[in-house]
């Protein structure tokens, strides 16, 4: 009768999909969806597929949990991780400077780099710097979003104009890196030559310089780095005895007796 027809025809679709799914044909989106009845199971007992059917789905299963991030953080929090969390952070040293370093430490309330250059400390996380390409330009961030930069077009009329931590989208925190000195590309593209730049006093700010020298050149280096050279100079040792230039002893000299 109908009935009969209409339940050997949904046991053998059962079946079938069921199988399908052993060999590996379904996808996990199917997976989801299907729902094993005792029925099938037990028409699957017979030869032990319902075994593989089963250790097929588990395998699927997790997969499926395997390829989900939970608890992915919201760009709220992620707004929140400072320089800290990556893994890649360089020290930026000025090379006339030795055992100097560029610290992105600011005033509260302000952004002006007027205090960069100190002594070089591993530990510290100030002097990390992190360092992003877009395109040819370097960008230098100090914390998230925050990069050394011109903050206002009119900084690049000066010959020694301070810098300050402006947002990495803005087009005054791109560099190009020649390989020892910082070029501003904001200044170069208003038809002005600045390199970032330190005095030779070795102290205050950050700054921009029309002429290169050497306090336009830096250096990018790690911990490992800037540990070994942060440590105090090793203690000469003097040698104990000296050489001796002269003969300790004269020369023997023999004499054969004369004749009278």
């Amino acid at each position: 009768n109908k009935s009969c027809i209409i339940t050997c025809v949904t046991m053998k679709l059962e079946l079938i999909t069921a199988l399908i799914l052993a060999t590996g044909a379904t996808t996990l989106a199917q997976e989801d969806e299907i729902q094993y009845s005792p029925r099938i199971l037990s028409r699957l007992d017979s030869g032990g597929r319902r075994k593989k059917v089963k250790d097929k789905l588990e395998k699927l299963k997790n997969k499926k949990d395997k390829g989900k991030s939970p608890n992915k953080p919201s760009k709220k929090d992620s707004s929140k991780s400072s320089k800290s969390d990556y893994k890649d952070s360089m020290f930026l040293v000025p090379f006339s400077c030795p055992r100097k370093c560029i610290d992105g430490a600011v005033q509260p309330n302000d952004t002006e780099l007027d205090n960069a250059i100190k002594d070089c400390d591993e530990k510290n996380d100030s002097q990390k710097w992190n360092i992003h390409y877009k395109d040819e330009f370097m960008k230098i961030e100090a914390t998230k979003d925050w990069c050394i930069g011109v903050e206002e077009v009119k900084t690049c009329q000066g010959k020694k104009a301070p810098l300050s931590l402006v947002p990495c989208s803005d087009p005054g925190s791109d560099w190009y890196f020649t390989g020892g000195q910082l070029v501003s590309a904001l200044c170069w593209s208003r038809g002005k030559s600045r390199l970032m730049s330190v005095d030779d006093e070795c102290e205050g700010s950050l700054k921009l310089y029309d002429k290169p020298d050497r306090g336009t050149m830096f250096m990018f280096v790690g911990k490992e780095f800037v540990a070994s050279a942060s440590m105090e100079d090793e203690p000469t040792l003097s040698p104990t005895s000296y050489p001796t230039l002269s003969p300790t002893l004269p020369p023997t000299v023999s004499q054969e007796p004369t004749e009278d």
